[in-house]
């Protein structure tokens, strides 16, 4: 693959991805207005640190692995080695489905003592709900993988707008027909969760058999095991870090402040979240830099010129999101107000640095720099403690909002020259991204005929 039509190939999965994201996000956020309406300030906090328990528990399905393992296969099929590549794909299957049951069971039978632990009595009952959301979760992540391998990017999309049509769906029967509470929303959340799943079964049973025709497990040549051992441990481990350090920081907030503080911060946090969703950038170029992992010169210039589309993307998004998130929350929910110096703060991110720290993880990442990357998430759970500590009590719930920006800056920083120092850049390599060069043009070029060519095909169709 070219080095333009990878960059045409990263945009044109954005847009896919991001075309689905943008009706994805907009019935999740009706599914927030839904479950914000259904729920008081508390509850809804509440209902936060009960998400954040059944993340805790989640860590141990290893989600870090799956983009990790969707690589490896296909290095593996790109070298001819389709055997090989089934048989790490069945080895994860197998793996995925004994972590899940574990970490069922650790809910599931341990919900009466987890409450109690944590101070919350009456939430056994959503936490034993919870046990089922880990469990359809793991195996939705997996089956997801065959998208990744094949670039199935209009079904990775489409099947999250299912997710979120389900539990509209669902969401709106609640409200007309039973009385809400935190319960009945966990349990949307299972079902909708496990609809998915039997339609992602169905829809790529074909595929689906293909992978396991031949099904073996060797015990005693696990390829799995080799991944783990060479490169894989590192990101479980990177993977376990970052689970914790993000489910923990409700908890701060209900330990600083108050659990009505945990709604308004996550109200915030969630308008960031559903405008991010819109430009799954990351997700898209990890799928395609396996192609040209052999040839450093044309990953230099993708870093370069990702990183500088990137951030295109990123801030023009980011802009319009200022100017129309207060407006909808003001229309919408103005009890959460309070929520939109949050979601301003948490856009400098991606206003300044976000694109070229999104695109350098992404290539460290297809480098197999786990090792590497998985200090990043150590770095962070220390500065999410201790700079919370510091901030939470000063600036209140905006304090976490800050430390968002300073844990971003400071481990961008060195994952920016991490990155560098493996393509063989110099420091100021980022400079690049403010010049127009001949090959932009190129790029451009043939994004405007790959449209044309697209749009003759529609209208000689019609």
């Amino acid at each position: 693959m070219s080095q333009k039509s990878l960059t045409a190939e990263a945009l044109k999965g954005t847009v896919f991805l991001g075309s689905w994201g943008t009706l994805s996000q907009v019935i999740g956020i009706v599914n927030s207005f839904i479950v914000l309406y259904l729920l008081t300030i508390y509850e809804y906090g509440l209902y936060v640190l009960v998400l954040a328990i059944i993340g805790f528990a989640s860590s141990i399905l290893f989600e870090s692995m799956d983009q990790l393992v969707a690589t490896d296969i296909m290095i593996e099929r790109g070298k001819g080695e389709l055997s090989k590549a089934k048989k790490i794909f069945q080895e994860y299957f197998i793996t995925k489905i004994i972590l899940g049951f574990i970490a069922f069971a650790v809910l599931f039978f341990g919900a009466e003592m987890i409450a109690s632990q944590y101070g919350y009595n009456s939430i056994s009952l959503f936490i034993k709900l919870g046990a089922f959301l880990v469990l359809f979760r793991g195996l939705d992540n997996f089956l997801r993988i065959n998208f990744k391998v094949n670039k199935k990017f209009f079904q990775m999309g489409s099947f999250t707008f299912l997710k979120e049509l389900i539990k509209i769906v669902i969401l709106l029967t609640i409200v007309f027909y039973f009385d809400p509470g935190i319960a009945k929303i966990i349990f949307t959340m299972v079902v909708a969760n496990f609809l998915t799943i039997i339609f992602i079964f169905f829809y790529n049973r074909k595929d689906l058999m293909c992978w396991f025709s031949g099904f073996k497990i060797d015990l005693k040549n696990l390829e799995l095991w080799k991944i783990i051992k060479a490169h894989g441990k590192w990101n479980i481990f990177a993977g376990v870090v970052s689970k914790i350090q993000k489910n923990i920081k409700p908890w701060l907030i209900k330990f600083f402040i108050s659990t009505e503080a945990v709604a308004i911060y996550n109200f915030g946090k969630n308008l960031y979240t559903h405008l991010d969703g819109l430009i799954p950038i990351k997700k898209v170029v990890n799928q395609l830099l396996p192609e040209i992992i052999k040839d450093r010169s044309r990953l230099k210039r993708a870093f370069i010129y990702g990183s500088k589309y990137s951030t295109i993307i990123l801030v023009l998004t980011y802009l319009a999101g200022l100017i129309l998130m207060p407006i909808f929350v003001y229309i919408a929910f103005p009890k959460y107000w309070a929520s939109i110096p949050i979601f301003m703060i948490l856009s400098v991110v991606p206003l300044s640095f976000g694109g070229v720290n999104r695109f350098a993880n992404s290539i460290l990442f297809s480098l197999r720099q786990q090792k590497i990357l998985a200090y990043f998430p150590v770095l962070k759970i220390f500065l999410v403690i201790i700079l919370n500590s510091l901030l939470l009590p000063i600036f209140g719930i905006y304090g976490m909002a800050f430390e968002f920006i300073i844990s971003n800056f400071l481990v961008g920083l060195i994952i920016y020259f991490s990155t560098i120092k493996k393509l063989g850049l110099k420091w100021h390599a980022f400079t690049g991204m403010f010049k127009f060069t001949q090959f932009d043009l190129e790029i451009i070029k043939n994004i405007l005929t790959k449209s044309k060519n697209k749009l003759s095909n529609i209208s000689n169709k019609l």
